[in-house]
């Protein structure tokens, strides 16, 4: 895989954030021009987020590195932490300042402190897959919303690791965004089932249906930026 293969993308007042394989970080402004805002590290990136004005990338593999960057470039903040596999799919998000990383192989919630990276707890949770494809979102306070390539969608409480409802609508989808507490956004699938299209649809998690008329858009997929 090449390492300019994107991973991760972001976007934050206006600017377009893309993390690649080589574990740097690139820019692309409203106009379409590239610059290079992290340079290579040495995992891929796999995440990135915003806490505070600042950029927050978590770079994948068995011990998964968190790093805040000022939006000049510049680093402010790292640390690096036992977690598993953090491979495929979104696995940290930004809950008020708290850094959320779900692990496959461990199957837990750690919970650090967004302004200094300090790991508080590790919340065993039975929900998170121990492979494959998934993604979580945060929904706000303590819920979190995880996607997995088993077609399930879940809410669950990131402080005591219940799972607080679960979807039986079977869904491909992988990645999840929230919009609001009720009304969700998904898109792609466990490792796209080899389509050369993926679909994007806005859904209701209380009720499974389609919170728009039209549900599917379908998106011919890319590769390159």
């Amino acid at each position: 895989m090449s390492d300019d293969c994107p991973k991760a993308v972001f976007c934050y007042k206006g600017i377009t954030y893309v993390g690649k394989n080589s574990g740097g970080i690139d820019s692309i402004d409203l106009q379409g021009n590239l610059t290079t805002f992290v340079g290579p590290g040495s995992k891929r990136v796999g995440s990135i987020q915003e806490y505070d004005g600042k950029l927050l990338m978590m770079r994948v593999g068995n011990l998964y590195q968190l790093c805040l960057y000022n939006l000049d470039g510049s680093f402010a903040k790292f640390c690096q932490q036992q977690g598993g596999d953090c491979r495929h799919g979104r696995r940290v998000v930004v809950a008020e300042d708290l850094a959320l990383v779900a692990s496959a192989t461990l199957r837990q919630i750690n919970v650090h402190c967004a302004k200094d990276l300090t790991l508080l707890r590790s919340t065993k949770c039975e929900a998170i897959p121990t492979g494959g494809y998934f993604s979580i979102g945060s929904l706000g306070g303590d819920k979190l919303i995880l996607a997995s390539y088993q077609g399930i969608i879940s809410t669950l409480n990131h402080v005591t690791g219940h799972v607080t409802y679960t979807s039986s609508h079977k869904l491909r989808e992988t990645a999840v965004q929230p919009l609001n507490d009720e009304i969700v956004v998904l898109s792609g699938c466990d490792w796209y089932n080899c389509r050369n299209d993926v679909s994007a649809k806005v859904l209701n998690i209380k009720t499974g249906f389609s919170a728009l008329l039209q549900n599917t858009v379908i998106i011919r997929k890319t590769y390159s930026i």
